[in-house]
């Protein structure tokens, strides 16, 4: 039998066989230790993150057509983390890094003056970006900017003293997979002390949307849009952007950007498109999808999604706990929605009058106990479709009004309304359920009960 050592390795072969030795067994265990440890640290936390930028701009601003600009290029590679900061951001962050971390006192994105070019936050890096903006005061105002990342977009309000609040305006608000077609993919979680208003904003957040207002209330507008006409800009906000004030007579902060000057005053347009601007310009239409996995809408005071669009794959839920439930004219579909207000002593707790709703599961509708006469729920000229139609007012003692309006549930009763599931509905007095022009219902239309017109 021969023996021969390797002349690098130190390992030897014994006739055709291979043997290990003692130093390239203890190699081997450090290179395994070493490989096991980065492992872990991947799964634990990824790559170690790039230290946040945390000295504040000169007064806070991180503008275009200026030496800050820079900041933006460094913020993208590195987040941003100082609470005493009272951040605006007016040009584009090229995003490098994730996760991206924005936290400030009050953040403010837009361009200056408004009208200018979208300012876009899009975290493109890989499809498990994130991007979290956190206001620790507070306000999170946003304006004409994109903002959209691939696994989570995460917009947070915390200050508590004013109850701090969100807003957003002609802005796209977007967690997805896929940008340019987003269905499917990504979490948006928005979440302030104070208020939450989203109008003219595409919204969008493929798996999960959660928009919740701790102490305050909730206004999502959705719509198609306006057409482009003209607005008499001294009643427009447009007056605000030209002059740095608001119109007489309107109570409407100034931007904080800009210097106050006093209304009326001198404007100067630079180019032909910037006079079309101050009239001609309609409200866009905007887009509130996904779901995949769920859409909660939660809030202290009220809900308003008044004449909004809002579709879902799986379930939406609305909750208050102090407030009502706007969504007069509102087209909602979805697997299943489920909605529990409270109200808050007003008549009524919940306004669906005129709207649509569409689910291929359930359709569960409650009002609470701060409902109020006349009307706990007005469900006047509302479709509903579902496969299980129930609506209760105040323990089934408040009354329901469905004059003109049409419900189909197709499952395998009648929809259940105030616990009676048998029209003609609660004809005893205290009559509950307003559905007739017969007795004490006075509808001057009737409702259409699974298809039949009742007498």
């Amino acid at each position: 039998m021969s023996q021969r050592w390797g002349a690098v390795s130190r390992t030897r072969t014994v006739g055709d066989k291979h043997v290990i030795t003692k130093r390239e067994k203890t190699v081997r265990k450090r290179w395994i230790v070493t490989l096991g440890m980065l492992a872990l640290a991947l799964a634990i936390g990824g790559w170690a993150e790039a230290a946040p930028v945390t000295t504040c701009p000169p007064g806070g601003l991180v503008s275009a057509g200026t030496p800050l600009v820079n900041d933006a290029a460094t913020i993208g590679a590195n987040g941003f983390d100082k609470s005493d900061c009272d951040l605006f951001i007016d040009v584009t962050i090229p995003v490098t890094v994730t996760p991206l971390v924005i936290r400030a006192h009050d953040i403010t994105i837009g361009p200056i003056p408004p009208g200018g070019p979208v300012v876009e936050i899009i975290n493109d890096v890989n499809l498990d970006s994130v991007t979290t903006l956190t206001a620790t005061e507070t306000d999170l105002v946003i304006s004409e900017a994109s903002i959209k990342a691939h696994k989570t977009l995460r917009l947070t309000c915390q200050g508590t003293t004013p109850d701090c609040d969100i807003t957003s305006r002609l802005s796209d608000l977007i967690a997805a997979l896929n940008f340019a077609n987003p269905t499917i993919g990504g979490d948006l979680f928005i979440t302030a002390e104070g208020s939450v208003d989203i109008q003219t904003t595409n919204t969008h957040g493929g798996n999960i949307l959660e928009i919740t207002a701790k102490k305050g209330s909730l206004t999502f507008l959705c719509g198609p849009g306006e057409e482009a006409g003209c607005t008499d800009p001294v009643v427009s906000s447009k007056a605000v952007a030209l002059c740095g004030t608001c119109p007489p007579g309107d109570t409407c902060p100034p931007d904080p950007r800009v210097a106050p000057t006093i209304f009326p005053c001198d404007v100067t347009f630079p180019t032909g498109a910037d006079l079309t601007a101050v009239c001609f310009r309609g409200v866009p239409g905007v887009r509130c999808n996904g779901g995949a996995k769920e859409k909660r809408f939660t809030a202290q005071g009220d809900i308003d999604i008044t004449g909004s669009t809002i579709t879902a794959i799986d379930h939406v839920t609305f909750t208050s706990k102090d407030g009502r439930w706007l969504a007069a004219g509102a087209n909602l579909q979805a697997e299943s929605i489920v909605a529990v207000i409270k109200g808050d002593g007003t008549s009524p707790s919940i306004d669906l009058s005129n709207a649509t709703i569409n689910t291929t599961a359930h359709t569960s509708i409650t009002a609470g106990s701060e409902c109020a006469a006349p009307i706990c729920i007005n469900a006047d000229g509302a479709t509903i479709n579902a496969s299980n139609i129930i609506m209760s007012a105040d323990s089934n003692t408040g009354v329901i009004s469905l004059c003109g309006a049409f419900l189909n549930d197709a499952g395998a009763d009648f929809p259940t309304l105030n616990g009676d599931s048998t029209p003609l509905y609660t004809t005893a007095l205290p009559d509950t359920v307003l559905e007739t022009t017969i007795g004490t219902d006075l509808c001057a239309v009737a409702a259409t009960i699974d298809g039949v017109l009742q007498p």
